[in-house]
């Protein structure tokens, strides 16, 4: 059973030939980056049920090198609302 690629030029074309051919796995590893498919109700349910796959790093995992680099951007002005955006956008200015 091959892997399923979303950069695949035929993939791209007609997808339903090859998620009907993995369908019955219920998971597909390694869409392109590492992902995974998932193709079955239940192991959807699971995933969107489970705190532990989180879209959010630094509740997945708070020791990997990106979580503070995403918490320092949460801090900086792109990220804030008013007052505080106003008043920080006004020192800049």
């Amino acid at each position: 059973m091959a892997v399923l690629s979303i950069s695949d030029p035929a993939f791209l074309v007609d997808p339903y030939p090859a998620i009907h051919e993995h369908r019955p796995a219920g998971v597909v590893p390694n869409v392109d980056h590492g992902g995974v498919w998932l193709l079955e109700s239940d192991a959807i349910q699971s995933v969107v049920r489970d705190p532990s796959f989180a879209s959010d790093p630094e509740r997945a995992d708070p020791e990997a090198p990106i979580t503070g680099i995403l918490k320092a951007a949460r801090l900086s002005i792109f990220y804030m609302d008013r007052p505080d955006h106003t008043r920080i956008r006004g020192l800049v200015s």
